[in-house]
């Protein structure tokens, strides 16, 4: 459920239900993103996340509040998961930048975000747990006549980890994207054009499958052309009070997901 409040009164103005989730499937949204798509100052789409993997565009842009509601027909932009199809949650707020190809009135706009979660005990396990992803998903304008999914999307990796002077670093993919600007859907598989790209974080080196329970549970940044982000790997523990766990801090180029 996504609250609107009015900030003078505390006044709900509008809410608005995406209908994912039930009291046998529970869900809420993670914190939403607002965008001014025209310059006026005024929020014009709202993008949040939820549990079940459901990444959200809101429809703000009437001066008609009772219209207010989910984009593209009550459906998410797009669902996250994993390669064999299995949920990805999102519990971060999502980065919202330029298209590289245009303006947000011309050509919409890059939503970034991060899969997993780290609420509940077993979130605490580096065993076990779903690989999770990074994805730069393109809000599209005009939208694709079919919903996006990871089939229309670059693939990027990460290749190699290592220790250099002491330093942890890692080596990932510089794919190239080429983007899908035309109407209906990338095709081919993998896709000759592209949506967005998406890096599973997981180190494939050496043919390795084992994630160590990596996730993206932190907000992402923005800057200069480049998605910044931090990921969390957790440490087994026996008692809930003790400290562990390491991670990543992952740079990327916000436009391909391809290393710098």
């Amino acid at each position: 459920m996504l609250y609107i409040v009015d900030l003078a009164d505390g006044s709900v103005i509008r809410t608005i239900d995406t209908l994912a989730g039930s009291t046998t499937v529970p869900n809420g949204l993670a914190a939403p993103a607002p965008v001014d798509i025209d310059g006026d100052s005024i929020v014009d789409y709202i993008y949040a996340g939820d549990l079940l993997g459901n990444m959200w565009k809101f429809d703000v842009s009437s001066s008609n509040t009772s219209t207010w509601g989910v984009a593209y027909a009550g459906t998410p932009l797009f669902q996250a998961r994993t390669a064999t199809n299995l949920i990805q949650p999102i519990t971060e707020r999502p980065q919202i930048g330029l298209h590289p190809t245009g303006l947000p009135s011309e050509k919409g706009v890059m939503v970034y975000f991060g899969t997993g979660k780290y609420i509940e005990t077993a979130d605490n396990s580096p065993t076990g747990q779903n690989t999770q992803t990074f994805y730069g998903i393109w809000d599209k304008n005009p939208p694709p006549l079919a919903a996006i999914t990871r089939a229309h999307l670059l693939k990027q990796q990460i290749i190699h980890q290592s220790t250099v002077h002491g330093y942890n670093v890692r080596v990932t993919t510089a794919n190239n994207i080429i983007w899908h600007d035309t109407t209906g859907n990338p095709t081919g598989s993998p896709p000759t054009t592209h949506l967005g790209w998406y890096m599973d974080l997981l180190n494939t080196q050496g043919g390795n499958t084992n994630n160590g329970g990596e996730r993206q549970v932190s907000n992402p940044i923005l800057r200069n052309g480049r998605i910044i982000f931090p990921t969390l790997v957790p440490t087994a523990i026996v008692n809930a009070c003790d400290f562990g766990g390491s991670g990543w801090l992952m740079e990327l180029d916000a436009a391909s997901g391809a290393r710098l």
